[in-house]
Order: C-alpha cells, then sequence, then structure tokens
C-alpha cells in the first residue's frame, strides 16, 4: 500500500496547470511534479518538476498569463529543460487556454535538437475541474518529425486535497493516422501546491 501512495503522489499529468486551477481575477504560483505510466510499458518514463506563474487578465488585456520552467529526466538520459507561455480566457465557470512549449535535449548526438507543442484545452473552473486538451508535438533540428496534425487528446480533471495542495489526473490518448490507439494511452496523475494564496494569507494576518 505504501509502494501505491507513493507512486500516486509521483505519477503526473502533463496538462498539471496552475491557470486551471486559478480563479478568475487572481494570480497564482504552483509548484509540480510530474512522471508517465504508459499502459503498454514501452514509452519512455520520464519525471518531471515544473513551477508555473499565472497573471490574470485585466480590463484591456481579458486574457491571464501562465509562464512556465521545467526539468525533465527520462531514464538512463540526461535532464532537458523547457519554457512554456499559455494564455486563459475564463467565464464565470469555465475557460479555455492556448499553450506554446519548447523542450531542449541535452543530446550528444543531436546537439540542436529540440522539440515544440502546443495545445488547445477547455476546461471548467470550480473545486473540481474537468478538461479536455488536443494536443500537437512537432520535433526539429538536426532531426525532423514536423506535422500539423492532432497527435494526443488528453482527457482528465484537477481537484483539490486541501486549499493548496491538487491532485490531477487524466488519460493521455496518442493519435496516429486519424486513429486513436488506446492500447498504447497512458494514465496519468499529478501533485501540485498553489503556494500564492499560502504567502497571501501570511501578509494578511493580523
Amino acid at each position: 500500500m505504501k509502494k501505491i501512495i507513493l507512486l500516486c503522489i509521483f505519477i503526473a499529468s502533463l496538462s498539471a496547470q496552475t491557470g486551471i486551477i486559478t480563479p478568475k481575477g487572481f494570480y497564482g504560483l504552483g509548484l509540480w511534479v510530474e512522471t508517465n505510466r504508459p499502459f503498454d510499458g514501452d514509452d519512455e518514463v520520464f519525471y518531471d518538476f515544473k513551477t508555473e506563474l499565472y497573471l490574470p487578465g485585466i480590463k484591456y488585456f481579458p486574457l491571464g498569463t501562465e509562464i512556465a520552467l521545467s526539468g525533465r529526466k527520462y531514464d538512463g538520459e540526461e535532464v532537458g529543460y523547457s519554457s512554456t507561455l499559455a494564455f486563459h480566457y475564463k467565464f464565470k465557470i469555465a475557460g479555455v487556454s492556448f499553450r506554446g512549449s519548447r523542450r531542449d535535449y541535452d543530446s550528444i548526438m543531436h546537439e540542436d535538437l529540440y522539440s515544440e507543442t502546443f495545445d488547445l484545452t477547455f476546461y471548467k473552473t470550480g473545486k473540481l475541474n474537468p478538461f479536455i486538451s488536443f494536443i500537437n508535438t512537432n520535433v526539429l533540428g538536426d532531426y525532423i518529425n514536423n506535422n500539423k496534425t492532432l497527435d494526443y487528446i488528453n482527457i482528465g480533471g484537477n481537484g483539490r486535497i486541501t486549499r493548496h495542495l491538487t491532485l490531477t489526473s487524466s488519460v493521455m490518448l496518442p493519435i496516429l493516422d486519424n486513429k486513436v490507439l488506446i492500447e498504447e494511452a497512458s494514465i496519468e496523475f499529478s501533485l501540485g501546491y498553489e503556494i500564492a494564496a499560502s504567502v497571501l494569507e501570511i501578509f494578511k494576518r493580523p
């Protein structure tokens, strides 16, 4: 049981987002730990540590902005670093975001190798935050896999364990030749801590 609990803590999702759990008009700062566990076990396992800052929109620029930095470690490989920029438009009980990220790979064979990922996410806001993401990834550099097709659909949700601690679970579904490959899907979880509200509470104490 202890191993199962530890596994759940360290498994994470590509769609763990501070912007999703942040209410309209409020800012957020989140820390996330991530990894993947594919159904068939053939895909590479990674561990990802990420920090995200979310800034709410203003009167003349209603889009909220999310900035993220992360380091990802694949089994048997060096750490790769990525940066992400996302924009959120929040309605009263729902939201939509568009995200772009770049990951540089520390590879001896491919020194200039990097990937670009774009995703469009629709989500509900509140204590429970179901979401669906449509994802496209391109690998560029001296090895090129540049496509404009849909690569993944990620379906899941965020829920608060405590006021500041958030758990995400989702299913990442790969797509090839317009077919969903369920047998190659991943069940994913994430654990995140939203620290902006915690810091704010400290300064508000009498």
